[in-house]
C-alpha cells in the first residue's frame, strides 16, 4: 500500500509540473515575446538575447541552466534536480514549440 501511494505522489508531482510548465511556457511565445516583455531570470535574459540575435528563447535559457543543475545537484541532491532538470527541459521545449 506505501508503495501505490509513493507512486501517486511521484505521478501527481509530474502531472503538476507537466501543467505548470505547459501555462507558463504559453506566455512566452502568445504575450512576452511578441509583445518584447523580457520577465526576470534566465528566461528573461533569453529572451533579451532573442531580441538581439534571434536564438530561441527556450534553447538558450536551457543552456544557460547547465550550471545551476551542477551547483544544484551538489547542493540539494539527485531527487530535486531530477525534478528541476525535467521541467526545465519541458518549459524550455515547450517555448520553442508553442508557435507564435
Amino acid at each position: 500500500m506505501k508503495k501505490i501511494l509513493l507512486k501517486n505522489e511521484r505521478v501527481s508531482a509530474y502531472v503538476q509540473i507537466l501543467l505548470g510548465c505547459l501555462v507558463g511556457a504559453a506566455a512566452y511565445p502568445l504575450f512576452l515575446v511578441p509583445n518584447h516583455i523580457a520577465p526576470g531570470g534566465l528566461t528573461g535574459l533569453a529572451t533579451v538575447l532573442n531580441y538581439l540575435f534571434h536564438w530561441p528563447v527556450g534553447t538558450t535559457s536551457l543552456l544557460m541552466n547547465i550550471p545551476l543543475f551542477i551547483i544544484g545537484y551538489r547542493a540539494m541532491g539527485r531527487v530535486f534536480v531530477i525534478r528541476s532538470l525535467v521541467a526545465t527541459v519541458l518549459f524550455s521545449v515547450l517555448i520553442d514549440l508553442i508557435p507564435l
